[in-house]
This record gives C-alpha cells, sequence and structure tokens, in this order.
C-alpha cells in the first residue's frame, strides 16, 4: 500500500510480506481475502498434517515457533501502523498514491524536474513526519522481535528461508496452525 514503509523498514518489520497460505507481498489484504484464503488451504493443511522432511540449514523447530510467535504479534502492530503512516500523508492532503508516486519521480532524475510544485511542496511537508513514524515503528518491531527471543539477523534468515523453501513453509503453516495464529 505505502511503498515507503515496505522499503525502508522491510528488514525489520518483514511481517508484512506473509500473509496466510500465499506468502505474496501484501501489507493490506482485506478480511475477506484471508477468509478465502484460508479456505482454500485448510483441507490441505488437515490432510498433510505435521511435516516430515528436514527444515533448511540452520533452522530448527524451535526457532521456527518462535519466529511464528514473533510474527503473530508483530502482524497487528504493523498493520496499525501501516493505517496510521495512511492517516499522517492523507493530513497533508496527498493521497498514498500520490505519495508514492512523487517518491518514485524524486529518485530519478529525469522525473524529478516534472513533480508539480504544489504536491512536491505537500510532500516535502509530510516527510519528516513519515519518517519519525516509521522510526518509531521500526524500533517497536526490532523490540518485538527480541521479546520473542530473536535477533534482527535470526528473524530476517527465517524469513528468506520460508519465502525460498516449501519445506520452511509447510513447517511455518503446521506451527501457525498448531498453537494457533491467524
Amino acid at each position: 500500500m505505502i511503498d515507503v514503509i515496505t522499503s525502508q523498514t522491510m528488514k525489520y518489520i518483514l511481517i508484512l510480506a506473509l500473509t496466510i497460505g500465499g506468502f505474496a507481498m501484501t501489507a493490506c489484504q482485506t478480511e475477506k481475502q484471508d477468509e478465502q484464503e484460508k479456505a482454500d488451504v485448510q483441507p490441505q493443511r488437515e490432510q498433510a498434517g505435521k511435516p516430515t522432511g528436514p527444515l533448511p540449514a540452520g533452522l530448527t523447530y524451535e526457532k521456527m515457533v518462535r519466529f511464528a510467535e514473533a510474527f503473530n504479534a508483530i502482524r497487528p502492530k504493523a498493520e496499525q501502523g501501516q493505517k496510521e503512516l495512511v492517516r499522517i500523508i492523507e493530513s497533508s492532503g496527498l493521497t498514498p498514491e500520490e505519495f508514492n508516486q512523487i517518491q518514485k519521480m524524486r529518485q530519478q532524475p529525469e522525473t524529478f524536474n516534472q513533480i508539480p510544485y504544489e504536491p512536491h511542496k505537500k510532500y516535502s511537508d509530510i516527510l519528516p513526519k513519515v519518517e519519525e513514524h516509521q522510526a518509531a515503528k521500526e524500533d517497536e518491531m526490532k523490540a518485538l522481535v527480541q521479546e520473542y527471543g530473536m535477533s534482527q539477523e535470526e528473524y530476517k534468515d527465517v524469513f528468506i528461508a520460508i519465502q525460498q523453501s516449501q519445506q520452511a513453509q509447510a513447517y511455518f503453516r503446521y506451527i501457525k496452525d498448531s498453537i494457533g495464529i491467524q
């Protein structure tokens, strides 16, 4: 939804990349989409049971459980932070889409001069508030990860393993289901 939050805090929030049954890069799925995905994959999960194959190198079942618990704690806070960020941006008179477009245009020398004055001024005026909000949320996410006994690097490594390994995905889904994580 907001590129700035996903690009600047991705290494710490990582939660935004995981969605039930899909592992797609989606921060703002609706409840209806979540329920549909859950309904679609639930029969497969019930039939599959506990995965039997080995986890990727460096992962343990215990580390996966800590990751799942941290994931569960972070997800609602990250979603709330996303909503707060939208409100901050909209308070400037820009939509999140306009904010993102200006941000992209500012990063490219050939389009920087094409940004109209008024939207660019709104962007420049609100940017410090956006950055302050992101820094606070990043600190909150770091603290939550540590609360669950993981370093930022461990959390990131598990996240990447889940993205890249079907076996890690299967274990993650099993653990989430086993300990009642939505």
